[in-house]
């Protein structure tokens, strides 16, 4: 479906342009977080950028900015950045908010992934 995917690739499959072939466009993509609810996927994805990283780190709820996004030099950039640090706010990945956070908030037990003795 892809004819060629230019730009600078500075994270997995995030960055640069697709050029698909005649016929094919983005809107195929299957959305299956509108079709199934997580009890009934067969297809589950945790994504821990939502998780805090240790006990020392209180977590926000919001999405760790990715690699992509730290690599950013850009004017606006660094002065949200600086500006978040000052007021002692995470940076937040808008990009993971977007694409991560998708369908109905829910809570599941994820305990399997976090066995007891392993500092989690």
């Amino acid at each position: 479906m892809i004819e060629s995917w230019d730009g600078a690739v500075t994270h997995v499959m995030a960055n640069g342009t697709i050029k698909f072939k005649p016929g094919h466009d983005a809107s195929r993509r299957l959305d299956l977080h509108k079709q199934f609810s997580w009890d009934a996927s067969h297809y589950r994805c945790l994504h821990t950028c939502f998780v805090p990283r240790s006990s020392l780190d209180q977590g926000s709820g919001l999405a760790r900015p990715n690699v992509s996004e730290n690599r950013r030099k850009g004017v606006t950039t660094l002065l949200r950045k600086a500006l978040n640090r000052l007021l002692g706010k995470p940076n937040v990945s808008d990009w993971k908010m977007e694409k991560y956070a998708r369908g109905p908030l829910v809570t599941v037990d994820v305990s399997t992934f976090f066995p007891k003795g392993t500092g989690a």
